[in-house]
């Protein structure tokens, strides 16, 4: 614990110190701890919680929370979008200096808006737990969520800018789409001819991870102002996740050659 400690407040020294002013963002500690409390009650205490319990009807519940991702990523879509046009931004070879100005506290904001919605995003797994679906919680479901979860922290505290925020425009994107998705198959069996879309979701998904790689690439091509560490980390994040992401792929539509109509990611 002591070794913990002191790794977590090297950590601090290195951070932005205007992210500190954020929720969850002073110190890394929270994340370790919601991580864990995350990975225990998704393996270990929510099932075991289930286990004599009947699963829960949540159908309505989650519909709502479709909707409100859905609509919570358009606009984190729109607002991004026009806070790099305005602000006159690139999205590329960009990272924040040390000024505090309108546009680069408007950066910031959103570098958290992002992380928030990372951590909404895990409410996924709770759900299923919830309605003891727990064959849907692979592998690819849990280190999506908390290596997005963890990432989204990382780079607001370390590198914020305009380069760390298009994952964030592209995947909110993506997010939409695949909320969206979910919302029209919980809706009866009137609309189960939209379910044949879900391969093109997938799709869309794996085409964000070469967009994000390529795009992480350009900072070892140029001289720019952008951390090689932190290009080398998304660049090997984008390559695993399309990697476990090609593997759902070719397993649920290419092998079975059948449309997988579960919540997988």
């Amino acid at each position: 614990m002591d070794t913990l400690v002191k790794t977590c407040a090297l950590l601090e020294e290195q951070m932005d110190p205007r992210v500190k002013e954020f929720f969850l963002m002073d110190s890394p500690l929270h994340i370790i701890g919601i991580v864990a409390g995350y990975l225990i009650f998704s393996t270990w205490l929510g099932p075991a919680l289930m286990q004599n319990r009947k699963p829960y009807n949540l159908d309505r519940l989650l519909q709502a929370y479709d909707l409100l991702q859905v609509l919570l990523c358009a606009i984190f879509v729109v607002s991004t979008s026009l806070l790099v046009i305005n602000g006159n931004m690139t999205l590329v070879c960009s990272m924040l200096g040390s000024e505090t100005d309108y546009w680069t506290l408007a950066v910031l904001k959103h570098h958290w808006y992002y992380f928030l919605f990372k951590f909404f995003d895990m409410f996924d797994t709770v759900f299923f737990v919830l309605r003891k679906k727990n064959n849907h919680i692979s592998f690819l479901h849990m280190y999506h969520h908390a290596g997005m979860f963890v990432l989204s922290w990382a780079f607001m505290a370390f590198a914020p800018g305009a380069q760390t925020a298009l994952t964030g425009l592209v995947n909110s994107f993506v997010h939409m789409w695949m909320y969206g998705y979910y919302f029209v198959a919980s809706s009866g069996p009137k609309y189960s001819k939209y379910l044949k879309y879900k391969i093109h979701i997938t799709q869309l998904q794996m085409i964000q991870f070469v967009i994000i790689f390529v795009q992480a690439v350009i900072p070892f091509t140029r001289d720019c102002n952008f951390s090689k560490p932190a290009a080398l980390l998304i660049m090997t994040q984008a390559l695993t996740f399309l990697y476990l992401f090609g593997k759902f792929y070719v397993r649920t539509y290419m092998t079975k050659g059948t449309l997988n109509r579960n919540k997988t990611t």
